[in-house]
Order: C-alpha cells, then structure tokens, then sequence
C-alpha cells in the first residue's frame, strides 16, 4: 500500500528529474518547416535521391537541417498532406539502403 508509493515515488523521482529537459525539444509546434516543392533542404534533396554519401556530409556540415521539418501542402487548400523530418525520409527508404551495394553481404 502506502510503503509500495514512497518507494516507487523515489524512482519516479529520478526519472522526472532525467525527464525534466526534453520537454523543450518536444514542443507540438516544429521549429523550422520548409515547403517540399518550393524550398526543401539540400539534405532532403540527398536523402530523396538516395545519394547516402552526400546527405551524411551534409547533416555532419548543416545540423540544423536535421531539424528541419519538411511539409507537403494540398495544393488547393493549403493542409498539411505530410510532415516529416529527414530522419523519418531516411527511414521509408531504408529498404533501399542495405539494397544497394552492400559490401558487407
């Protein structure tokens, strides 16, 4: 009973205080967006045309890119269709990662 929550209060404890400085980062409004037809990042741009090498150069030179929310409006109306960051395009095509010249295999 009461002795199960002050023990558990400590541990709760510390994982809100490791908790307490992400909440920053986890903001529900991105902090930078780019248009996908009109203004992507040159790291989209490596990363939609699966040139690995190039878009690892750029994300070491231009961190700030992988930050950068890239967004897809309806033409028409203005909504968002898709909101992605250069991670979650990496990982839609990572079946084509391994597939090509893996020397590894």
């Amino acid at each position: 009973g009461g002795g199960g929550v002050a023990g558990g209060a400590s541990v709760v404890t510390g994982d809100m205080n490791m908790n307490s400085a992400p909440p920053k980062r986890a903001s529900p409004q991105p902090r930078r967006e780019v248009d996908y037809y009109h203004n992507p990042t040159e790291l989209f741009r490596w990363i939609n045309y699966r040139r690995w090498d190039g878009a690892k150069a750029r994300a070491l030179s231009h961190p700030d890119e992988c930050e950068t929310w890239i967004v897809s409006r309806h033409s028409n109306d203005g909504r968002v269709l898709w909101r992605h960051l250069p991670i979650h395009l990496v990982c839609m095509q990572s079946g084509s990662v391994g597939g090509n010249g893996d020397k590894n295999g």
